[in-house]
């Protein structure tokens, strides 16, 4: 591939005069990590409301069982604190990365290249994770999580990602365009149509970054409104003793 200017974190610029318009680009965005996205303002809420009630209640710290209550409280609290802050910004600052890109030379897995002529298969499918016990009544609920297997003639590389469920017929015809003799399998049957309009455009890493800072930043807030709330209605609940 060409040699094209590159960013600071070491790619190409999406839109660079050297960069080859005839390939085809695979990155990670927030969809494949929604859960945790969505579990980081609980994280965040939760620490700060046991933070909040360390702080409440330590001039009243007044024998050695509240003592060891309230460090227990401060250090679970900032763990959750920290965990709900950092998640969305480590998330973030690694998002736009491209993990596959196709073009006519090859198939680039994180950046390595390999040669179509060392290719045998392409491979998307999906693992089923359950969720909650078996012995529900309606059964355990069940989670697919996708990813690509890439065959060649030393290895086999595997990519995981919700991306490969959206962008699965985008892979095939990326393949089949610039490498007809590779085969594609699926886990099985065809792939679903994808659900979701399709990516033409890799968002800008100060966009993804800009997003998962006002993730945090949102988390904060809205942690700070519930400690007041507490604080007003329901004392009790951070109030020892």
């Amino acid at each position: 591939m060409g040699d094209g200017p590159r960013n600071r974190e070491g790619e190409r610029a999406p839109d660079s005069p050297g960069t080859h318009t005839d390939e085809v680009e695979f990155w990670e965005d927030w969809r494949d990590h929604l859960g945790q996205a969505a579990l980081s303002p609980l994280w965040t809420a939760s620490g700060a409301l046991m933070t909040f009630a360390v702080v409440r209640n330590a001039g009243s710290a007044d024998d050695w069982y509240t003592t060891m209550l309230l460090g227990f409280l401060l250090i679970v609290g900032g763990g959750a604190l920290t965990a709900g802050v950092s998640v969305p910004l480590l998330i973030g600052w690694a998002l736009g990365t491209v993990v596959v890109r196709c073009s006519a030379e090859g198939i680039a897995v994180h950046g390595r290249l390999h040669s179509w002529s060392t290719v045998r298969a392409l491979r998307l499918g999906y693992e089923v994770s359950e969720l909650g016990a078996a012995d529900d009544l309606e059964g355990p609920a069940s989670l697919k999580r996708y990813h690509l297997e890439v065959r060649t003639d030393e290895e086999g590389l595997r990519v995981p990602g919700e991306l490969w469920r959206t962008r699965g017929r985008e892979l095939l015809s990326a393949v089949r365009r610039f490498a007809p003799g590779v085969l594609v399998e699926w886990a099985s049957g065809h792939p679903s149509p994808p659900r979701v309009p399709a990516r033409v455009a890799r968002p800008s890493r100060a966009r993804l970054r800009g997003e998962a800072v006002a993730m945090v930043g949102l988390s904060l807030a809205l942690s700070v409104l519930l400690c007041a709330a507490v604080a007003h209605w329901a004392p009790g609940w951070v109030t020892l003793g």
